[in-house]
């Protein structure tokens, strides 16, 4: 019988860790992998496999395929930051990797969920490798990369479901005070500084932020404009142009501006439609913005959708590594 959706328990962690369950029961196997994987930064994690031709080394016969699954993964809920600590906490995650007892199970974890910014000491002080942390706010990346994805396999019931898990791990204060979001933006820097906006396909989803910033060429660019409006869906025509032209609001009549030249230039084409945010201009004064662009120095990019940070970890830090 499937975990209901809605949870019974009034107490925080169970409600939380048991909507999660039900969620992640929802999704399917190969999509809890792909979020897990990410969330943990194990990219390779397995939880299925699936070959063909399956022959065993030694045994005779060649089945025309094979579905293993073979892991146990224990979860450790914790919705107040610094609480997992002292003697009470270590004897609780001691006891939990002590059922691990790896009769069958290939990969066996214990899987701490805090919405701790870094993973607490205790984790490294019992120093034993099934014993692993993520982040509220590391999952929840995760699942935003994996609802921007259209190349992901998620049907739109699926990714209903993870915006709404996202929702709950807001709504009880999980998610670190990330206030800008940060966008892959192969061409959307120039976009930005020619046009003032940034675009993508219609109703795309992101969380509501005060400042965007984009990502490209292994660095956060320094600029990090307010949102000024955002419109889920425009059409790109010169009757919606007029439309918009001929309204009150400054911002409104700015986005028939913008159809406007936007279809003068080619860079749309009549008819389309796209998820439209109005942004402050880059030579504006007021605009916050870095002395210098910020690194990253990993080998992966830091991301290929969007991800959130903070504004002022931003503006401190040295490289993403700090954020």
């Amino acid at each position: 019988m499937p975990t209901p959706l809605f949870s019974t328990y009034r107490q925080g962690e169970n409600r939380v860790s048991s909507s999660l369950l039900a969620v992640f029961e929802r999704l399917g196997i190969d999509l809890v992998a792909r979020l897990l994987g990410a969330a943990l930064e194990q990219p390779e994690l397995e939880l299925v496999t699936y070959r063909a031709q399956a022959a065993a080394a030694g045994k005779k016969g060649v089945p025309d395929g094979e579905m293993r699954a073979s892991f146990r993964f224990l979860f450790e809920v914790k919705t107040v930051a610094g609480a997992l600590k002292g003697t009470a906490a270590r004897g609780q995650l001691e006891r939990h990797l002590k059922q691990l007892d790896g009769d069958g199970y290939a990969t066996e974890l214990v899987i701490a969920l805090t919405p701790d910014a870094g993973p607490p000491s205790l984790i490294s002080d019992i120093g034993d490798a099934r014993l692993v942390w993520t982040s509220f706010e590391a999952l929840a990346q995760a699942i935003d990369s994996l609802v921007a994805d259209p190349a992901q396999p998620a049907s739109e019931q699926q990714r209903l479901l993870l915006r709404e898990l996202i929702a709950l791990f807001n709504l009880d204060g999980l998610l670190a005070s990330d206030d800008v979001a940060v966008v892959a933006a192969g061409h959307a820097y120039q976009m930005w500084r020619e046009y003032g906006a940034y675009l993508c396909q219609a109703n795309r989803t992101f969380r509501r932020v005060q400042h965007w910033g984009f990502y490209r060429n292994k660095r956060i660019e320094a600029e990090l404009p307010k949102v000024l409006a955002h419109w889920p869906e425009v059409t790109f025509d010169a009757d919606g142009a007029e439309r918009w032209k001929s309204g009150t609001d400054t911002l409104e009549q700015h986005v028939g501006e913008l159809i406007e030249a936007m279809l003068a230039g080619g860079v749309q084409k009549p008819g389309v439609m796209r998820s439209v945010y109005l942004l402050q201009l880059w030579d504006e004064p007021t605009i916050t913005r870095r002395e210098q662009p910020l690194p990253h120095p990993g080998k992966g990019a830091w991301t290929q959708h969007q991800r959130y940070a903070n504004l002022q970890r931003l503006l401190q830090a040295s490289t993403t590594n700090d954020l």
